[in-house]
């Protein structure tokens, strides 16, 4: 992640975050829920893809506000407070009316990799990880256009979409400056079936 999905993030990339170690621990936590999926290469072992995954419920909107004012960088303090700023204004829980929701938070393939169907096929398996689970609602926040390519062709529902240049700061200025084509972060979900009408 440190090599691969951080350095290319859009919003990673635009605030110019060169040590991603905060974030590098909560993935950490996020991973050791078990819901996340890697891929790798069959001959090599070599990462080519990652889908970290993560049980969200209502309360983790707040924490999220918690750690960026606990944080001392001020860089990843932004990412942070935006990333919060996006789950409270979609609050999915209120919305649909569920207790938790299944997200997949960093959805990541190496560049070698890119074109080969893996992003599709990590998508797919983790809404089967949430089916199992127990989950009503899977979500993605796709800061990329490359993410939101995947998620249309996984058929996934837009519900919102915040362009990167209305996201200001106290000063009325753009947070990010985040170039073409990455415009905007777009929130889809997936609602899921019950889990004995699932058909694979």
């Amino acid at each position: 992640m440190k090599k691969e999905f951080y350095p290319n993030e859009p919003t990673c990339k635009a605030i110019g975050i060169t040590d991603p170690t905060i974030l590098l621990d909560k993935s950490l936590a996020i991973l050791s829920q078990g819901v996340s999926l890697v891929a790798k290469c069959r001959n090599t072992g070599k990462m080519l893809g990652l889908a970290l995954n993560e049980k969200t419920m209502p309360w983790d909107i707040e924490l999220y506000y918690k750690l960026a004012d606990e944080v001392k960088c001020k860089k990843i303090k932004t990412l942070l407070k935006f990333y919060a700023y996006v789950l409270r204004s979609t609050n999915l829980f209120e919305k649909f009316n569920v207790p938790k929701v299944f997200e997949i938070t960093n959805l990541s393939v190496a560049l070698e990799a890119q074109g080969m169907g893996i992003g599709n096929e990590l998508v797919k398996s983790s809404q089967h990880i949430a089916l199992n689970n127990g989950f009503k609602l899977m979500r993605i926040d796709a800061s990329s256009l490359f993410t939101a390519r995947i998620c249309e062709k996984m058929n996934m529902e837009l519900i919102s979409e915040i362009p990167y240049n209305s996201y200001l700061d106290e000063n009325g200025l753009p947070v990010f400056d985040i170039p073409l084509p990455h415009v905007a972060l777009k929130t889809f979900i997936l609602r899921l079936p019950d889990k004995n009408i699932l058909r694979v």
